[in-house]
């Protein structure tokens, strides 16, 4: 009864993407078209249906075409960085076969020159700093046709790595980044949070440690970052969450942080699991699953902050960690985690003037609740994550995100 219910969910979210994706102007994965040519794709593939698929790569051929013409905004969030991530992806996937001369090569020679300057910015952020352009560069590490550009990627992911050396602020045996909230802020703070924090230093360390032309340099500094965070768990029996979204060492004061994807403790949760496999740490692995099935009891949408069903901030995100967890793990904890979230997310389909009956949900002065059909906020990140739910294995794509 409930696949039924996904697959109509599935069919009406492709139907109105269809019908209004080319009036999206964003180029973006996250936050424009390539991330709706990615659903498409996996929409496709899902339904073994060619011509669905054919629609994502129709969009992402436009997409190259506009780069050619002079696009230039270079973040893994709304650019460069994450339209050459799914190049590389669905090209690794065997859905397209591209030849890399020609389109990466321009891209490549782009990203590493954005990377220096936001190196020199001290911006590591994911979703729109350096971490965003490392993501794609580790991509082509992982994908590279030889050793001469497997070489060339390893430098600069290495240069990566001496940056957040060289950044990071050492207290015994405890590191950790500091960072501006907001790009006009004066103060600095240590965001903890995977989409722009903390955790997703250690999530992009814990997948280069693996390989052993970054394993001597990256693993002291995973360790130590894991402590850190560790140190800042709250103890209190009646907190609600375990961790800030944020630590601003000037203020005393802390506030207890959403349960999302983009902050609080499970993001913060996933991040320490992963480094715990990757790293063979019984210890940090106790400690993360107690993060996350402490993250499994929140339910109330009061105290999770939950008012929308995005992958952002919103139900199907929370469904999307939980099902990976599970499908990892068999802890049967995050099954009915994952099944609670789904049911909540589509109750949310009540609006409408929707898509597919969806909205986003923004501040009152944002004007409270709109339309979106992007990856991260939109129905596009729903689809695909009603399609991972369905998938007896976990899929690829989430990595975008840091999940899988």
């Amino acid at each position: 009864m409930v696949k039924t219910g996904l697959e109509k969910k599935l069919f009406d979210i492709s139907t109105i993407l269809q019908q209004h994706y080319d009036k999206e102007k964003k180029l973006g994965l996250l936050s424009g078209k390539t991330g709706v040519a990615y659903f498409f794709i996996l929409y496709g593939e899902f339904l073994n249906d060619d011509s669905i698929s054919e629609r994502g790569h129709k969009i992402l051929a436009e997409t190259i075409e506009e780069i050619n013409q002079g696009f230039n905004f270079p973040t893994f969030c709304s650019g460069i960085a994450g339209i050459g991530w799914v190049l590389e992806m669905i090209c690794e996937e065997g859905f397209l076969e591209i030849n890399s001369k020609e389109i990466f090569s321009e891209i490549d020679i782009f990203l590493d020159k954005i990377m220096a300057s936001n190196f020199e910015q001290d911006n590591y952020d994911f979703l729109h700093g350096y971490l965003g352009e490392a993501m794609y560069f580790l991509k082509r590490y992982q994908n590279a046709n030889s050793i001469k550009n497997r070489n060339k990627y390893k430098v600069i992911l290495i240069k990566v790595i001496s940056v957040l050396q060289k950044t990071a602020l050492e207290n015994k045996e405890l590191v950790y980044w500091e960072s501006y909230v907001q790009a006009k802020n004066e103060i600095k703070v240590i965001n903890l949070g995977l989409a722009h924090g903390m955790s997703s230093i250690i999530n992009f360390l814990a997948r280069l440690v693996i390989y052993q032309d970054f394993e001597p340099l990256v693993s002291p500094l995973l360790i130590k970052a894991t402590r850190f965070i560790l140190s800042v768990k709250s103890d209190a029996p009646s907190s609600k969450s375990l961790f800030p979204s944020w630590i601003n060492q000037k203020q005393k004061t802390v506030e207890y942080s959403r349960l999302a994807w983009c902050y609080g403790d499970l993001g913060i949760g996933l991040s320490l699991w992963h480094a715990a496999e990757v790293l063979n740490d019984k210890i940090l692995y106790k400690e993360a699953m107690a993060i996350l099935k402490h993250s499994a009891l929140r339910k109330s949408l009061e105290t999770t902050m939950v008012k929308d069903a995005g992958l952002c901030h919103g139900a199907f995100g929370i469904m999307l960690i939980f099902d990976y967890l599970y499908k990892s793990t068999a802890v049967i904890d995050f099954k009915n985690t994952a099944d609670y979230w789904l049911l909540e997310g589509l109750k949310m389909a009540n609006h409408e003037n929707g898509y597919a009956g969806y909205m986003k949900w923004q501040p009152k002065e944002i004007g409270s609740w709109q339309k979106e059909d992007c990856l991260l906020d939109g129905v596009a990140g729903i689809g695909l994550a009603i399609l991972s739910y369905l998938s007896p294995t976990p899929l690829k794509w989430s990595q975008c995100l840091m999940i899988s």
